[in-house]
């Protein structure tokens, strides 16, 4: 299992879906090999969290994108993925900041009431 410290420097600062490097070599017409990086397809977005109720200025890669889209949103995908999923410092500081506002978010509770969950127990769980 990956620690956060696992992964490499930029991904601290963003939400990259456990994307990492990948080392390689380009291999040319006359077969000579030279070393190269690929990097995540990391883009800047401001995404809204209804539980801080403003948006978030985010590095995220295109992958970890469709995940906040296939859970239902920033607060979803950061609340019910698993602690160690996120492996970034940033991930686990929005999350404390999610948690400590979630119980208190009157529009977060409207959202979950409207989804026909129930009262302050089907707020996503952490595990």
């Amino acid at each position: 299992m990956d620690k956060i410290g696992d992964t490499f420097k930029r991904a601290q600062r963003g939400l990259f879906a456990g994307k990492k490097r990948l080392t390689g070599y380009s291999v040319s017409a006359s077969k000579r090999h030279t070393k190269r990086v690929w990097l995540p397809n990391v883009q800047r977005k401001r995404l809204f969290s209804a539980i801080l109720d403003k948006p978030v200025t985010i590095s995220v890669t295109t992958t970890a994108l469709r995940t906040i889209d296939r859970f239902g949103g920033l607060d979803e995908y950061i609340l019910r993925s698993r602690p160690g999923q996120l492996k970034s410092v940033f991930g686990e500081t929005l999350r404390r900041q999610l948690t400590k506002h979630a119980e208190s978010s009157e529009k977060y509770k409207e959202r979950v009431l409207a989804r026909g969950g129930g009262g302050s127990s089907s707020l996503p769980q952490l595990r």
